[in-house]
Order: structure tokens, then sequence, then C-alpha cells
């Protein structure tokens, strides 16, 4: 657990554009230190039969979590993030957070690379 990496949580605000159409921005980003581990085989399984697939887990302090559903990620080697949708989050005793994450699947407006 040396929280040797870093993640940009992302808020984002739903509003309309200038044709009436539903759109998301970005209200705030935030990048805050983490642990980044891989699914247990168990978590993997579970999704699937959940019908949603977990590609990382974040782990980072509580103090850090404002209920953001979108992390952007920066894998070693990459010059772009990759985008993930927080799918469950989970804390156990209050002093950290465990967000389990899949790929976006929608276009970001977030304004970063979206993940393939």
């Amino acid at each position: 657990m040396g929280w040797s990496e870093t993640i940009n949580l992302v808020k984002m605000k739903r509003g309309t554009d200038a044709d009436g159409y539903r759109v998301d921005n970005v209200e705030s980003r935030r990048e805050v230190f983490a642990d980044v581990l891989s699914t247990t085989r168990t978590e993997f399984y579970a999704a699937q039969q959940a019908g949603t697939d977990i590609a990382k887990v974040f782990k980072i302090r509580a103090v850090d979590y404002k209920s953001e559903r979108i992390v952007e990620y920066t894998h070693e080697g990459d010059k772009d993030p990759t985008i993930y949708e927080v799918k469950r989050d989970y804390t156990s005793g209050g002093e950290f957070y465990m967000l389990y994450c899949s790929l976006s699947s929608t276009p970001s407006s977030v304004g970063r690379k979206r993940a393939t």
C-alpha cells in the first residue's frame, strides 16, 4: 500500500446543449493518490453474472472521495488517461474506499481519451 499512483476523480453535471439535447459536462476534476489493484477471480465472475465487467479496482482514502462516478487513470507508458466508470464503491471501517470500475463505453465528454 504505497499510494504510488495518482488518479483523477471526475464529477459530471448533466445539462442541455443549445439544441435541447442532454449532455454531461465536467463539474470538477481532482487528482488523488490511490493504490491500483486487480480484480479478484470472485469479483470478476460475480460482475460477469451481474452483466458488467470490472476492469480495475482503485483504493483511495475516504476523505478524498466525494461520490464521483468517473475515474481517469494513466497507465504506465501511456500518454493519455483511460476513462473508467465507477460501478460500485465500498468502504469498510470508513477509512478507505474501494472503487470497482469498468472501462467507459460512452463517448467521453470528459475531454480526454475514451477507453477502447
